[in-house]
């Protein structure tokens, strides 16, 4: 502690005694002590002195008290124990604190919100527990005919993802795909290559053959996969996934993220075929940037120039 610190200590001292009623005791302590020093005659010399004493030794005791409690070194501990990373690393902690910053921008900015947004809606998109952040992503499409009589193309969408991990211990990378059709359409759904590094995982994929749903009228098809990542904390997935889209039946690919993604770059080219696609982003805070060619054309490139949060993506319209 220097000389500044305890200046500055003893200056909201002073400060603290003249803001609060302390300071009107003080005195009146103070008077009663010197009538017992000043007036050798007054009958009650001795009470006074102690009455004295008692007053300003008390009222200089609770005038530190609080000092130290509301403005002093007490409460920049405790201000440095919330705030602290240790404090906010327990679960019940953070949230507590969480919901109280929620609550408090809330009724400063949009009380209209109180009670509509919640915290939760929010706490979405603060990274949990478990969770994997992809700090490369990136995505081509090729596009050709299967045939282009009944306006049926093929894509061939190859994705390389660098995933990180809080650490080395096991983590689950998890993919879930699926697609409608026409019923009897026998639309193809596969993926081709999947590699963690140069290990090959395409018998961790798991294809469920087209089944009939009932109440939507279409073929449904899924495919999955999950991948156990253990012993770095980044890991370099190639997947290579073929896929049938009719022009005429839901043209579009719609990607929502499930990850942190950090500036994911998406192309497309149809190699002369004449195929367009139209590229939108989904719920994104900013717009992709067009780096290469142009949206809405047979070929192109798109950069979003941040973060993607979960829940935010992107989507293709085929066209002719």
């Amino acid at each position: 502690m220097d000389r500044k610190h305890i200046w500055e200590i003893f200056l909201n001292f002073l400060k603290s005694i003249c803001d609060n009623w302390f300071v009107i005791v003080f005195f009146i302590g103070i008077t009663v002590l010197l009538s017992g020093h000043i007036l050798p005659q007054f009958q009650y010399k001795e009470q006074a002195l102690l009455v004295g004493n008692v007053v300003v030794f008390s009222s200089v005791f609770a005038s530190f008290t609080r000092w130290v409690s509301v403005r002093g070194i007490v409460k920049k501990t405790l201000n440095e124990i919330l705030s602290s990373k240790e404090f906010l690393s327990q679960t019940k902690n953070f949230d507590s604190v969480w919901n109280n910053l929620v609550e408090v921008a809330i009724e400063k900015h949009n009380p209209s919100l109180k009670g509509i947004l919640e915290n939760s809606s929010v706490r979405a998109y603060i990274p949990q527990e478990g969770e994997l952040f992809y700090s490369t992503y990136s995505q081509h499409m090729d596009a050709s005919w299967v045939d282009e009589g009944k306006r049926l193309v093929k894509i061939t969408e190859t994705t390389k993802i660098t995933v990180t991990t809080k650490d080395r211990s096991l983590n689950r990378l998890s993919y879930h795909f699926n697609a409608g059709m026409p019923i009897g359409a026998k639309w193809k759904y596969h993926i081709n290559s999947l590699k963690v590094g140069t290990a090959c995982c395409i018998d961790r994929v798991l294809v469920n053959d087209a089944e009939t749903d009932e109440l939507s009228q279409e073929d449904k098809v899924t495919i999955e996969y999950e991948l156990n990542l253990e012993g770095n904390t980044q890991y370099q997935i190639h997947r290579v996934m073929h896929r049938e889209i009719s022009l005429d039946y839901e043209p579009y690919i719609i990607i929502v993220s499930g990850k942190h993604t950090l500036k994911p770059e998406v192309s497309f080219a149809s190699n002369g075929t004449g195929i367009k696609a139209a590229f939108n982003s989904t719920g994104t805070l900013d717009e992709f940037d067009t780096i290469d060619g142009r949206n809405n054309s047979s070929e192109f490139t798109e950069r979003h120039p941040g973060l993607m949060l979960k829940g935010q993506g992107y989507i293709i319209c085929l066209s002719k």
